[in-house]
Order: C-alpha cells, then structure tokens, then sequence
C-alpha cells in the first residue's frame, strides 16, 4: 500500500469518523472490498458493503467464493 500510495494511485486515510468515510466512498470513482478467505464466513458480508452499493459505484471485491462475489 505505501509504494502504490507513493505513486498516487492510492490514497490511505487511516481511522476516520463515519461522516468522513461516506464522504471519501462518495467521492471516489471505485470501492474496494479485502476478505480473507479461511478467516471468515463464506456467508458473512461486510456492513460497509450495504453503504458501498447506496453509492451505485463499481465495487471490486477481493473475496474468497461465497456470497460476497455473488452479490
């Protein structure tokens, strides 16, 4: 994550409060959704995946098979 944000093409924010989170997904062009794959439900899918597809933007998820990719 440091190279990519060194280049530009990625910028990380840290902890921020909930208001500026929407703001930045509202924002941005692309969300992105991390799961690790053995160490959580296949079943489970993420309570910021509900305010991503409010936005109607492209939402890349990195997941392991389950319901995440399906939706």
């Amino acid at each position: 994550m440091r190279r990519l944000e060194a280049t530009g093409v990625v910028r990380c924010l840290g902890l921020q409060p909930h208001q500026a989170t929407i703001a930045a997904i509202q924002a941005s062009d692309v969300l992105l959704v991390l799961r690790r794959g053995r160490t959580s439900a296949a079943s489970h899918i993420p309570a910021k995946v509900f305010e991503y597809l409010f936005t109607a933007k492209p939402i890349l998820a990195i997941a392991a098979p389950g319901v995440l990719g399906e939706l």
